[in-house]
């Protein structure tokens, strides 16, 4: 049955030879190879070379002569976190005044490797 009359004006769609065209698809041109090496900012590679240990927020701010909490969060915070090259030391509590940032195995990789 030919669900979309509008389409072909009512006749069924001629579709002869059409699998004649297609070309089998071979993984040998295909780059299946995973990317170990995460997609790093500047902003978030001057904060990964920044952290020494367990730092907080201002000092990381500080140590990157930036004024702006707000652009300091979505340029170099958020960036890192989503790349998972740094974590926070209380997870449970990410606006406790406590809280300190840490670079992860995945962010000590990086910085090895650059």
């Amino acid at each position: 049955e030919d669900v979309y009359p509008a389409i072909t004006g009512g006749k069924p769609a001629d579709t002869t030879g059409f699998g004649d065209r297609l070309q089998p698809i071979t993984t040998d041109k295909l780059d299946l190879t995973p990317q170990v090496t995460p997609q790093v900012t500047p902003q978030v590679s001057c904060l990964l070379n920044v952290i020494k240990g367990e730092m907080s927020r201002e000092i990381l701010q500080n140590g990157l002569d930036l004024q702006d909490r707000k652009s300091f969060r979505q340029l170099y915070l958020k960036p890192a976190f989503v790349e998972g090259l740094i974590e926070m030391t209380l997870p449970d509590k990410p606006n406790s005044r406590l809280q300190k940032y840490r670079l992860t195995a995945k962010g000590q990789q990086w910085l090895e490797q650059h």
